[in-house]
């Protein structure tokens, strides 16, 4: 079975850990329509004031627009307002040195697509972590009730800012287990895998399995 799952901006932990589960089976979905408010172009990083959400700005984006299209808008300054709020969320962390300029670097670049910036990250989170990624792409939409006669696991929109992170039969499994953050003293679970991997470095990788 192939884990089918939407392309996101710096995920979350969870999304990692069904991604490392799958590892080699990997396909990102290419032919949906764009969805609003959802992971797709935001994250959440942990702040001196809480959960903050870090959203890259898309041009004219709406539910009528594939995501393989989906344009950033570069008319705003959101690649240093995104690298500043990293720098203050997680300077002060462990391996920030270790992670730091390469994903400011990946930010800065002048991605056209979406897209193309959300993987080169993934690329690069998945290699730090020695997760073996290999990932095949949709060309074409698959429809919610073909997914399993297709051999798919659809864990498209699983992950969502206005759902319960754990609530379904495919997450319930996925660990919560609290580690050491730089803020607050009551854990904040399942924020940007930028979290885990500026606090807990190479174990990060222990922590999804």
């Amino acid at each position: 079975m192939r884990l089918l799952i939407e392309t996101q901006y710096l995920p979350s932990i969870a999304y990692f850990q069904l991604i490392q589960k799958f590892e080699n089976k990997i396909t990102l979905e290419y032919c949906e329509n764009f969805e609003k408010q959802s992971f797709r172009n935001r994250t959440n990083i942990l702040t001196a004031n809480g959960s903050y959400s870090l959203s890259v700005p898309v041009e004219k984006a709406n539910s009528k627009v594939l995501i393989s299209e989906v344009k950033i808008d570069y008319s705003q300054r959101w690649q240093q307002v995104h690298i500043r709020a990293i720098q203050s969320a997680y300077g002060k962390s462990p391996f920030f040195e270790q992670y730091f300029e390469d994903i400011s670097q990946i930010i800065s670049k002048q991605h056209s697509l979406l897209i193309n910036l959300n993987q080169e990250l993934l690329q690069y989170v998945c290699k730090r972590l020695k997760i073996r990624l290999d990932v095949m792409f949709s060309e074409e939409y698959i429809k919610g009730e073909e997914t399993e006669n297709c051999q798919f696991v659809d864990a498209r929109s699983l992950i969502h800012p206005k759902k319960d992170k754990f609530c379904h039969k495919l997450t319930q499994d996925l660990s919560v287990q609290p580690y050491q953050q730089v803020f607050g003293e009551n854990f904040v679970p399942n924020l940007s895998i930028l979290d885990l991997l500026f606090n807990e470095g190479p174990a990060a990788k222990q922590y999804l399995a």
